[in-house]
């Protein structure tokens, strides 16, 4: 079962790219980009007590943020259900980015 884990593992990330370019249209490079670094991640090149990615997604809307983050969390975790996803534009307001950081003492 270990062998079979490792090897559907190092299929996951060989096919990886692929399947983010069969969701997401038109990034190929930024996709490219992404999958190298968690490629080097999984391969242990990298120091082993950082996090396997940390990935911030920016842009206009409609450039495929979502499905690339959704895409990935399919992909590598498991499932959509496990991306934590934090829309910055509900933080415009300064009384609202207290929600995100926590209130300072005696603001609540």
């Amino acid at each position: 079962p270990v062998g079979k884990m490792v090897n559907d593992e190092i299929k996951q990330i060989l096919t990886l790219e692929d399947k983010l370019g069969e969701r997401v249209m038109g990034q190929d490079y930024a996709l490219t980009q992404l999958v190298q670094g968690i490629k080097t991640s999984k391969a242990k090149l990298e120091d082993p007590n950082k996090p396997q990615g940390v990935f911030l997604l920016v842009g206009p809307s409609g450039v495929g943020k979502t499905e690339t983050a959704l895409t990935l969390a399919n992909e590598l975790y498991g499932g959509e259900q496990h991306l934590i996803t934090i829309n910055m534009s509900e933080y415009q307001e300064a009384h609202t980015v207290s929600s995100l950081k926590g209130a300072p003492p005696g603001y609540v």
